[in-house]
């Protein structure tokens, strides 16, 4: 998936693409979390987390010594300098996220995006963005009534779109 329609997506979120030395078009094909406790590293093409970033300098020293394309960090623009030139440096794009936002949120919707986005196809994407504009949960259906996508953001749905997306087509009763 590329990182202008994770932006898209992440955008329903409260996030914001602070900077992106290498372009929007960034291709993103895994998510990684940053640990302090632990020395996994991120590769390139990855997602980077990071949790764990109390600071604006361990902000800097995370997106400088990331090889990650892209590292989603919580905060509020405009991106402090240090941090920009972080990315310049390692050429990850810096995503920042309203802190209210949970990570658990983020990880989820963040890891569904990369890994799904090649399994799923343009549906999903689609559902994705009409949901970011509308600003609710959207399902695409045939003429049939069965389910083709959904939106990532389906939170505080009812019972009857529950049951849509788990049985792939409306309920008669509905």
């Amino acid at each position: 998936v590329a990182l202008d329609r994770l932006v898209d997506v992440l955008g329903s979120l409260g996030t914001h693409l602070a900077c992106a030395p290498r372009g929007r078009d960034a291709e993103l094909r895994g998510v990684a979390l940053h640990d302090p406790a632990e020395n996994t590293p991120a590769t390139a093409g990855d997602v980077l987390l990071g949790l764990g970033t109390p600071s604006v300098a361990a902000a800097a020293r995370l997106v400088a010594s990331t090889a990650a394309s892209a590292v989603v960090l919580h905060g509020k623009p405009p991106l402090d300098e240090r941090v920009v030139a972080a990315a310049k440096k390692s050429g990850a794009a810096v995503l920042l996220v309203d802190p209210s936002v949970p990570w658990s949120q983020l990880a989820n919707v963040t890891q569904t995006l990369v890994n799904g986005g090649t399994r799923t196809g343009d549906l999903f994407g689609l559902a994705d963005v009409i949901a970011g504009v509308v600003g609710g949960p959207v399902t695409i259906e045939d003429q049939q009534s069965r389910v083709l996508a959904y939106s990532y953001r389906q939170e505080d749905v009812d019972p009857v779109r529950v049951q849509t997306i788990l049985g792939r087509r409306v309920p008669e009763e509905a």
